[in-house]
């Protein structure tokens, strides 16, 4: 049975890993955390129901499945992610999505801009361009709490450093509206 099996099981884990580290290296650093530390505690629970606790079999079972759901449905969510932001189906609908924000943008439609960027974050979470400017409509909207969390996010994100001087100015404006409302 694959429960007894230590290879399979070593092998879901390090699947497991491998797509935290994706995550991680990709700028997505709060989920690559989350599961990194996830598949850590799953594992160890399991362990220590396995070896340390007397009829800890069922405790054992679940927990190891629970490692073994995480960890495959992560590695499948992350390469379905990484892989499908390269077709060119996927990139005509963010061409079009994104002229359409732009539009809401200029016409001052913010509503409605906020929504088609929510959306392209939502369909492709690595999105900078759709990150930065779903910040700046937050920003402009007064929802400065949400906007300087995209902008954090979108700082994660840029590992090529094409935002870095806008973001860096954002996240100091509002670093000093927190100093002034302080005061």
């Amino acid at each position: 049975m694959l429960r007894d099996a230590f290879l399979p099981n070593l092998l879901i884990f390090a699947v497991g890993m491998a797509a935290a580290w994706g995550y991680l290296r990709t700028g997505r650093t709060l989920r690559g955390t989350l599961l990194l530390v996830g598949l850590w505690v799953l594992a160890d629970v399991a362990l220590l129901a396995r070896f340390a606790y007397q009829g800890g079999e069922d405790l054992f079972f679940l927990a190891l499945c629970a490692m073994q759901a995480y960890a495959l449905s992560e590695f499948l969510l992350f390469t379905y992610g990484r892989i499908a932001r390269r077709g060119a189906r996927h990139r005509q609908l963010r061409e079009s999505l994104f002229r359409v924000a732009i539009v809401h943008f200029l016409r001052d439609e913010l509503e409605q801009a906020q929504a088609v960027y929510r959306r392209l974050v939502r369909r492709d979470p690595w999105d900078l361009d759709a990150a930065v400017h779903l910040a700046t409509v937050l920003a402009r909207r007064g929802r400065s709490r949400a906007a300087r969390a995209w902008f954090r996010s979108a700082r994660s994100l840029d590992r090529e450093g094409r935002y870095a001087e806008l973001l860096q100015e954002e996240l100091r404006r509002f670093a000093a509206r927190r100093v002034v409302r302080g005061a």
